[in-house]
């Protein structure tokens, strides 16, 4: 929105600049066009500012009321929209952290099972081979 208003503004800075400095006419095939007084450009600029916020208010409600009834899906478009940018955004590095020690200490817990198993199985072995001798 802010480089809408920069592009608008500048704009109408050229305009304004053209229309109080304007004798570029020709007087001499009898068309006579005068620049504007500084009363004239202060409404010009008043009158477009103003119609700015009642369009751009108007279609900030308008939309509002979109999403509020999920008209043809837009909330639910939105709402992916919103996903697939905090996707491009990616997680803090905190988040991603948390996630990272909670799968090390799964895998903690995994490798303490195997350890557990790992001298099970060699006891178990150590009694077979003690039954085979026998």
């Amino acid at each position: 929105m802010l480089f809408t208003i920069r592009r608008r503004s500048g704009a109408m800075v050229v305009t304004t600049a053209l229309a109080a400095a304007w004798p570029f006419n020709a007087f001499e095939k009898g068309v006579v066009l005068e620049s504007l007084d500084a009363l004239q450009l202060l409404f010009v600029w008043g009158y477009v500012l103003g119609m700015f916020l009642v369009q751009d208010t108007s279609k900030y409600f308008f939309y509002q009321t979109l999403l509020a009834y999920d008209f043809e899906g837009i909330k639910t478009s939105a709402d992916l929209q919103a996903v697939r940018a905090q996707e491009l955004l990616g997680e803090s590095v905190e988040a991603k952290v948390d996630v990272l020690e909670l799968i090390v200490k799964e895998l903690a817990a995994k490798a303490d099972a195997v350890e557990g198993l790992a001298a099970q199985v060699a006891a178990l072995q150590l009694e077979v081979a003690s039954l085979k001798q026998k």
